[in-house]
């Protein structure tokens, strides 16, 4: 019954104001207010919900399944290829799944630069991030701390815990801007260093004390059983239930090192002024010139260090999955342009006209920053996958703010120049109610172009398991794989007439909704948040591309 009253708040419009003269299907839901009590049908931890439908489902997915369903009574005409741009990737699983697109005038391994691009055995793609001799940069500096090496190297860290260093450059916007975000990432990082130490001697002292009762791959029950031995003993008490929670939510000795090593690394590179982050690339990293390198910088080694750098393997994992597309073949573009730190704008540069000049069409884009250090070289190549009809989907990012604000802009973006395929996606949760938008997303009604699910998704990783992820670039990724299935089925739209169908057929929620973290909380108009005022809807958006494009 509370269903049954629910769904009478619900609105369906049809609103003739599609820019090709065709039907917008929008699901507008009247008020957000009333979905307090309607609680989600999850069946337990290994729910796709994020696919479901509003309607069947009782959660706010983007009604992929629909849309699948709907697909097959058409024809499927075209594989598209999906360029992604992130860290390196499980290339031996997008192989296996003959989900890794193929570069066909490249002969593979043997030393030669077959179809002449400038690109050595570019057979699958390319890592921007490798040296010719195979390893691979696991540490960039974060933008920020590159502007303060322009405008302050060389200057110790030390001197920059405080806005007073910067006083006698308050005229400089961006410097003053990058110093207050470097100062809060670096009180965080010294935080996090000493969380992480504190956890491995925790770990390490309660095994010392727990040694004689456990075998060396305790589990969960071996725990249980020590816990009436020892309650009168608040030591060992205390050393079960800490060894116990760790082990119950993954905290393991190999998962604590790798968070120790990322965390000292934040401090010791991604913050750190003088570290050079191009030598290993053998790149001047002052020459921002976006003429065909001679690739020294570079190699065709794909699935590097993806033990450290999972987060590209996720997202190509989370967009290829057949048997989430039911069979639809997106083939995936690996380029490797992102490590623990900021991308670099040459990188996103030569890796879109890549994607553009290799017949990419789209380009999955799950991260963004707060700066930019050549900005005008990213909006020359925007315009150029625009002029070549390129989609590229980015991350609206997880800072929890309003990125309509100038002080928390981000990178890159496409507010200063006309482009029509370029989309920053924002995310969304289970909950129909005033939690809708994520406590992390970024919003803004001029910068964010709409909303899809980035909680609580599951994808696999490079264990072939799955793991819960949540994230505006979990969201990201999802809005390319739905355009990959529109463009599977109608190859002959253009990237504008993607973006105006994603656009007028998302789940539109009217009433007020919760944003940002503590610090930033505050209410607002759901439809106030985004251009669209809406959640990605797959089945929405494939049956209004196949009037568009039947309308042709």
């Amino acid at each position: 019954m509370i269903f049954k009253r629910f769904l009478t708040s619900f609105i369906i419009t049809v609103v003739s104001q599609y820019a090709f003269g065709q039907r917008n299907y929008t699901l507008e839901i009247a008020d957000s207010t009333q979905f307090n009590s309607i609680k989600p049908k999850l069946n337990d931890k290994t729910d796709l919900w994020y696919l479901k439908d509003i309607y069947d489902d009782a959660v706010m997915g983007i009604s992929y399944n629909k849309a699948i369903r709907f697909g097959q009574n058409l024809k499927y005409k075209e594989n598209i290829t999906v360029a992604v741009l992130d860290m390196p990737v499980d290339s031996d699983r997008l192989s296996q799944e003959l989900s890794l697109w193929i570069n066909t005038d490249e002969i593979p391994d043997n030393q030669k630069d077959d179809d002449l691009n400038g690109y050595i055995d570019d057979v699958n793609g390319w890592n921007f991030l490798g040296e010719v001799s195979g390893n691979q940069q696991i540490f960039g500096k974060y933008d920020y701390t590159r502007i303060l090496d322009k405008y302050l190297s060389p200057l110790p860290i030390y001197k920059l815990q405080s806005l007073d260093s910067i006083n006698s450059y308050s005229d400089n916007k961006d410097l003053v801007r990058a110093s207050k975000r470097y100062i809060e990432k670096i009180n965080y990082a010294n935080e996090e260093v000493a969380y992480a130490e504190m956890i491995e001697r925790i770990l390490y002292d309660s095994r010392i004390i727990l040694k004689d009762y456990l075998s060396k791959n305790y589990s969960l029950n071996e725990l249980d059983s020590l816990k009436p031995i020892f309650k009168e003993d608040t030591l060992m008490s205390n050393s079960i239930l800490r060894l116990y929670n760790f082990k119950k939510y993954g905290f393991t000795e190999s998962y604590i090192r790798d968070y120790y090593f990322k965390a000292k690394g934040r401090l010791n590179f991604l913050l750190n002024p003088q570290y050079e982050d191009r030598i290993l690339l053998a790149d001047d990293r002052l020459n921002t010139t976006t003429a065909k390198p001679t690739f020294t910088q570079g190699n065709a080694k794909l699935n590097n260090a993806i033990h450290y750098l999972d987060h590209g393997a996720l997202m190509t994992n989370f967009i290829s999955d057949r048997k989430i597309n039911n069979d639809i073949t997106l083939k995936i573009m690996p380029l490797v342009v992102s490590s623990l730190g900021d991308e670099y704008d040459k990188d996103i540069y030569n890796a879109i006209k890549y994607a553009v000049d290799n017949g990419a069409r789209v380009i999955n884009m799950s991260f963004s920053k707060n700066f930019s250090t050549n900005p005008e070289i990213i909006k020359t190549i925007i315009e150029y996958a625009n002029d070549h009809n390129v989609l590229i989907v980015t991350s609206a990012g997880n800072d929890g703010v309003d990125i309509d604000i100038e002080e928390n802009k981000i990178y890159p973006n496409d507010e200063s120049y006309p482009v029509n395929n370029f989309i920053v996606v924002g995310s969304t949760a289970v909950q129909i109610n005033n939690n809708l938008v994520s406590k992390f997303s970024n919003y803004g009604k001029m910068n964010v172009d709409l909303f899809a699910p980035g909680e609580r998704i599951l994808i696999t990783n490079s264990n072939r398991d799955y793991e819960i992820q949540s994230g505006t670039s979990v969201s990201t990724a999802l809005v390319s794989k739905t355009i990959g299935l529109i463009l599977s089925y109608f190859p002959d739209l253009t990237a504008k007439e993607v973006k105006e169908i994603l656009l007028s057929s998302v789940t539109k929620i009217k009433g007020e909704v919760s944003l940002g973290l503590k610090q930033n909380k505050k209410n607002q108009n759901f439809e106030r948040v985004s251009q669209s005022g809406g959640i990605l809807n797959a089945y929405n958006a494939l049956k209004l591309a196949k009037e568009v494009s039947s309308s042709k």
